[in-house]
């Protein structure tokens, strides 16, 4: 135990592990908030980064209620097409955002982790500005950071994750938001 560092191991998803910090404890304010959750993956990439930086959007809404003036805030994301808009919300909370990709992450992982400095402790914040059907709008594939379009998808509408044709720059009909073309190992050698 090191002393003046409180752990609080759950789900952040829930009110039991949010009601675990106590409004006697250090005056409810902490310098740093070190988010490392992940959700259950394995259904699908676009899928599973959707719900990592929605899980990171939810930690950073309990961060900044408890977090004091000039804190610092710690998660994991992954990068896919709702990595800029998670960043662009923390630019607006924080003074300084940085992508750090550290030796113990896989270097074909897409996972990364931010680190928010000096913490702007503004007296009101939008509550869509922490709200991932807001943040992680998208119209027509691409990332908005939540432009309020009626025409928009979102992952709850049935073609939240549908491919669109994009003239110039990077082929996407074969590379991913993150610039990788998975293939079968078959597939990868009778290529020629």
């Amino acid at each position: 135990i090191t002393p003046n560092v409180t752990t609080i191991i759950g789900d952040i998803t829930t009110d039991k592990c949010r009601s675990r910090w106590s409004p006697d404890h250090h005056n409810n304010q902490v310098d740093v908030v070190l988010h490392d959750g992940a959700p259950n993956v394995g259904a699908e990439y676009g899928k599973d980064a959707y719900e990592q930086n929605e899980l990171a959007l939810m930690a950073l809404k309990t961060a900044v209620s408890h977090l004091k003036q000039n804190g610092t805030f710690v998660t994991k994301v992954y990068r896919s097409r709702d990595y800029a808009s998670y960043l662009w919300v923390l630019q607006q909370l924080f003074d300084h955002v940085q992508a750090v990709k550290p030796a113990a992450s896989r270097p074909q992982s897409a996972e990364i982790f931010i680190v928010a400095t000096c913490f702007k402790a503004p007296r009101k914040i939008d509550p869509k500005l922490l709200d991932p059907k807001h943040v992680f709008e998208t119209v027509e594939g691409e990332t908005t950071g939540g432009s309020g379009n009626n025409q928009a998808v979102t992952i709850f509408h049935k073609n939240w994750d549908k491919k669109t044709r994009k003239r110039g720059g990077y082929d996407h009909e074969h590379l991913d938001m993150t610039m990788r073309h998975v293939v079968s190992v078959r597939e990868f050698c009778s290529v020629g």
